[in-house]
């Protein structure tokens, strides 16, 4: 018995805690009443206007949970704009109210109150704002009407009581008729409230209203009272320079578009004498007095050129890689690189990438290359050295030089797209001018020798990318034998290592070791050899080194740092929340 009535218990707390209310949140208090005062009348070109002054008296019940209200006032009316402007917020003694004013789905959103104090008890906001424009000729009543909701349906709180006063000026009260209608209710409902006139003062009043209900009133005026929404002579002319400035956007943005990609064509073509590099002949051998470095910035399709450099100074005896880890599902293979001869012979580029790498300059001075991880101040020394290589290039090197008319060119369409950008407003010819203006400051064109240069790395390119046999072919030939400096034996394999080895960093660097290593790798298989620039952990075959520089580049990337209603509704034939205005809003 006592467990069973244990039970109960237990079970009616947790029932009980089901029925608990949840937590109040800011939206949990209620309106006593909505007060609104509407001045309707007409200004000097017939058209109509309103300011309104709402009185909206809340009770919040919960302290420390609100700081104030939102209302959110709509600001169109038939399709058009109103001119909304707020003229103030205060409290029941004319005392001004904090509030900010925000937009939101066609809403002008007043949050009214202090943020770092809460309000408790009843509290009064007084809001003030003028519209114009608010006016409808409704074909089904033959009237003019202002047809309003006041409160509106968008409000989580009850209001008590609503009440409107319409007070007309003088030019309109004349033209009012006796159509006038009250609803309220939910959006569409039609009960109707009392309304009636007095003189100029039109009151109509509701009770009771509860969340998302609203109050409607309709009052007719003769046809021709108000004149129809017209835009003003500055809408006019905005709306006239808007339309100009979408027409010119069908021009300038395809414009844009294109004097961008066409700056970008010509500033290569310029920069790499494009159309003077003829006909490519097959080249054999790497460039003379050319450092790898210096080769990837006038060939063309160049990538790696970090690591192709370092195969060369490999095949060249000048470092050699040592494998100190294999690679493993989730890791690069491991690499350490050791200085294996005096570098005093290389070019300026070469050493300079020897010693920033290394640190040090002397034979025997080893790099692990995980120390390479991250290392940030190797990536800044490392472009420093890149900055210094261009200026050589376009310096004593001889291989570009900067071209003053095509300068001028570029920046003579750049100012006038600029201005012209500014004048039509047009973003695709600002990035135009801005994309001819960086070419025309960066434009480097390659001197004959230069030009030269990037012809011998376009058949060094060629040649490596035909097949082996045709390579084979090329070798054998008249002119492959006086390019090579002796006649060529494609049986024997071990002059064809010492011909592939060269050629090999510039195969890395065109994106075509695969199947040079391929090929190399058979090579050394067939001259019982293996390079002696590598060494690995395990026995060298030649399926073993066409991953090995594929694991060495992995392993340098791996360590570089990286609605309103279309009818009348004073003839009765409205609903709540079928006029303009009304709105809504909530607690914060």
């Amino acid at each position: 018995m006592k467990r069973l009535i244990l039970g109960l218990i237990v079970t009616l707390g947790v029932l009980s805690g089901l029925a608990a209310p949840v937590s109040a949140d800011a939206n949990d208090f209620t309106f006593k009443s909505f007060e609104a005062d509407y001045y309707l009348g007409s200004d000097s070109e017939g058209r109509s206007t309103l300011k309104t002054v709402e009185k909206l008296t809340a009770e919040f019940n919960i302290p420390n949970q609100n700081h104030g209200i939102e209302r959110a006032i709509p600001k169109n009316y038939d399709g058009h704009p109103t001119t909304l402007k707020i003229q103030s917020v205060t409290d029941e003694n004319n005392t001004p109210i904090e509030y900010e004013v925000n937009s939101s789905n066609g809403n002008s959103v007043l949050r009214i109150g202090d943020g770092d104090t809460y309000v408790t008890g009843t509290k009064t906001y007084v809001i003030t704002y003028t519209q114009r424009d608010v006016t409808k000729y409704f074909e089904n009543t033959g009237l003019t009407e202002f047809y309003w909701d006041t409160n509106g349906t968008l409000w989580n709180q009850p209001f008590g009581s609503v009440m409107t006063r319409v007070h007309l000026s003088d030019s309109v009260l004349p033209t009012l008729t006796d159509k006038l209608a009250c609803y309220y209710g939910s959006a569409g409902a039609t009960n109707q409230c009392s309304i009636n006139a007095e003189g100029s003062v039109i009151t109509a009043t509701a009770d009771s209203l509860q969340t998302r209900e609203n109050m409607t009133i309709a009052v007719g005026f003769t046809a021709g009272t108000f004149r129809g929404y017209e835009q003003s002579t500055a809408e006019k002319i905005g709306a006239f320079l808007l339309g100009l400035w979408l027409v010119s956007l069908i021009i300038t943005v395809p414009l844009g578009i294109a004097l961008t990609i066409w700056f970008c064509v010509r500033y290569v073509q310029v920069g790499r004498r494009s159309k003077e590099m003829g006909t490519i002949v097959a080249e054999y051998l790497p460039p003379k007095q050319t450092s790898v470095l210096a080769a990837a910035k006038i060939g063309d399709g160049t990538r790696a050129e970090t690591i192709a450099q370092m195969i060369d100074l490999a095949v060249r005896h000048y470092i050699k890689i040592y494998q100190t880890k294999e690679k493993s599902t989730w890791k690069p293979a491991e690499f350490e690189l050791e200085i294996t001869k005096d570098i005093s012979d290389l070019t300026l580029d070469e050493r300079d990438f020897i010693a920033t790498l290394f640190g040090a300059t002397a034979v025997g001075t080893k790099l692990d290359m995980k120390t390479l991880k991250n290392n940030y101040k190797l990536v800044s020394a490392m472009q420093a050295n890149s900055k210094r290589m261009t200026k050589r290039i376009q310096g004593e090197y001889g291989l570009q030089h900067k071209d003053e008319t095509m300068n001028k060119w570029f920046m003579r369409f750049a100012w006038i797209l600029l201005l012209l950008s500014i004048v039509f407003l047009a973003p695709t010819l600002f990035i135009a001018a801005l994309t001819a203006f960086i070419c025309g400051s960066s434009l480097q064109v390659l001197t004959d020798k230069g030009l030269n240069l990037r012809r011998y790395l376009a058949g060094l390119k060629l040649y490596i990318g035909v097949a082996e046999q045709d390579r084979v072919k090329m070798l054998q030939s008249p002119e492959g034998a006086e390019k090579i400096g002796s006649p060529v034996d494609g049986n024997d394999s071990r002059q064809m290592v010492k011909l592939y080895e060269k050629v090999l960093p510039y195969a890395v660097l065109f994106g075509q070791e695969k199947e040079w290593n391929k090929q190399l790798g058979s090579y050394y298989e067939q001259a019982s050899a293996q390079p002696d620039w590598y060494v690995g952990q395990t026995a060298f075959n030649a399926a073993l080194f066409t991953t090995v520089v594929s694991d060495f580049g992995a392993s340098m990337n791996s360590y570089s740092a990286s609605s309103d209603s279309s009818s009348g509704g004073s003839s009765g034939g409205g609903s709540s929340g079928g006029g303009g205005g009304g709105g809504g809003g909530g607690g914060w």
